[in-house]
């Protein structure tokens, strides 16, 4: 059998991450999306094992510190934690899945750098933030932020672009956000390239 391919989608909150995997999974059916874990509470229109697996601070420490984690972060707002499983991504890459998932780009970084997964396994698609004005207007749209995280995340937003300089290398393609449609476009043109290359 064949093995498949982990997509990853990455940026800061705002920039069409969530928008962008939801369209593809309902337009591409080569997809699925990879269930990551949190300790986070489940909401009341998520599903369990669907949108995360929802498991108990104690049990995600325990496997954080098993080193069961590919990426791992903490929300530090309501101090949360929320992690990809290294078992989850290769049993589905064994099985010939195509998975998708979004992060920011701090897990990336700490995932490439320590080699926790072989580098022809994935491929990182880095969304550039849009202007100012059109971040703050979706973040504003967000009704999970208050004003203060949605000022805490615009002012980020210089701090995590030099950063992103420094990093670049670790990101496969690097797409602009100011048109939503556009970026859907621009990354479906980017897996589907990969895949067919995959499939030969």
């Amino acid at each position: 059998m064949k093995k498949g391919h982990f997509f990853m989608i990455i940026g800061a909150s705002g920039v069409g991450k969530t928008f962008v995997q939801k369209k593809l999974l309902n337009n591409n059916q080569k997809l699925k999306k990879l269930v990551s874990h949190t300790s986070r509470p489940k909401r009341d229109s998520e599903v369990n094992n669907e949108d995360y697996y929802f498991i108990s601070k104690d049990e995600y420490l325990k496997m954080y510190k098993n080193n069961e984690f590919i990426m791992h972060y903490e929300y530090t707002p309501n101090n949360q934690f929320y992690g990809t499983s290294k078992k989850e991504v290769l049993d589905n890459i064994n099985s010939g899945n195509f998975i998708i998932d979004e992060t920011d780009e701090y897990s990336v970084y700490d995932m490439v750098e320590n080699n926790l997964l072989d580098r022809e396994l994935f491929t990182s698609i880095y969304i550039l933030p849009p202007t100012k004005d059109i971040l703050f207007q979706r973040l504003s749209s967000n009704k999970d932020l208050d004003k203060s995280d949605i000022d805490k995340r615009l002012n980020d937003l210089d701090k995590r672009l030099n950063e992103f300089i420094t990093h670049q290398k670790y990101f496969d393609y690097v797409v602009n956000s100011d048109n939503l449609d556009e970026l859907h476009e621009n990354i479906n043109k980017i897996i589907n390239q990969k895949i067919d290359e995959l499939s030969i």
